[in-house]
């Protein structure tokens, strides 16, 4: 299946659109994400970034309440980093595109520092239990170990 036709198939399950119904919809959308040049290409020969973009395009297509992201950062070039962080953000405030509603995000990361700034609230996930830990200055004063570390980042070593 192409990038268009998977970001189509949850309104034609969901939904029950036809081809040409979901086509309006998913074309708006694959523009929001500047996926348009992709929509008749498969996922398998387009670049990781772009797949990732059009796994959000999939999930974004029924306009949920809820958006769970899992560590969407990882792997990603500074240029593609960015446009997340500031697509996030504007869904998180209501983007226009889907009716200016505010989204709750939640998102999973082994990297805080990209998550500074803004208005976001964190919590910690540990013992299956969760934590919440306030704003960013809260997380910067936390004694939590686990929180010591995702400020620390990825440490890269050379051989």
């Amino acid at each position: 299946m192409t990038i268009g036709e998977n970001v189509a198939l949850p309104l034609r399950y969901a939904k029950n659109y036809t081809v040409v119904e979901a086509a309006n919809e998913v074309a708006s959308l694959l523009e929001l994400l500047e996926l348009t040049p992709f929509a008749d290409v498969t996922p398998a020969n387009v670049a990781a970034n772009w797949r990732q973009r059009a796994a959000l395009a999939r999930a974004l297509i029924l306009q949920p309440e809820i958006l769970l992201l899992d560590n969407p950062l990882t792997g990603l070039g500074a240029r593609h980093r960015q446009w997340w962080l500031r697509f996030l953000d504007q869904l998180s405030a209501g983007h226009t595109a889907f009716g200016g509603e505010p989204m709750t995000l939640v998102v999973t990361a082994d990297d805080l520092r990209p998550w500074q700034p803004a208005r976001r609230k964190f919590a910690l996930l540990h013992d299956k239990k969760f934590i919440p830990l306030g704003g960013w200055n809260e997380v910067e004063a936390s004694g939590d170990p686990v929180v010591k570390e995702l400020l620390a980042g990825l440490v890269e070593t050379t051989i």
